[in-house]
């Protein structure tokens, strides 16, 4: 499991980004990449299903602001962001 704000993705102390345009966390991200598989296939280079997860206060702009964040950071389409980041004030069905 991992944060994204300040983890993944540096988004300042007071969580500024609301473009989805924060410099990743380059060491935490590659980190990510290496030992999480993206899709519905576990190797063995990429063996953990992992989460994504932010506490941030959320507004509707902020999680799309993550959501897109996350897609432009790593390999993950729609549904693998459905069943795997947990942003905080969001509904499941987005």
């Amino acid at each position: 499991m991992f944060d994204i704000d300040n983890t993944l993705a540096y988004t300042g102390f007071n969580d500024t980004d609301l473009l989805g345009k924060a410099p990743p966390m380059k060491r935490a991200v590659d980190f990510a990449k290496r030992w999480c598989h993206f899709g519905g296939v576990r190797t063995e280079s990429a063996p953990f299903e992992c989460f994504f997860i932010t506490a941030r206060y959320c507004t509707t702009l902020k999680a799309k602001a993550t959501q897109l964040w996350v897609k432009e950071n790593f390999p993950v389409d729609d549904y693998w962001m459905r069943k795997h980041v947990f942003i905080t004030g969001r509904s499941r069905r987005n």
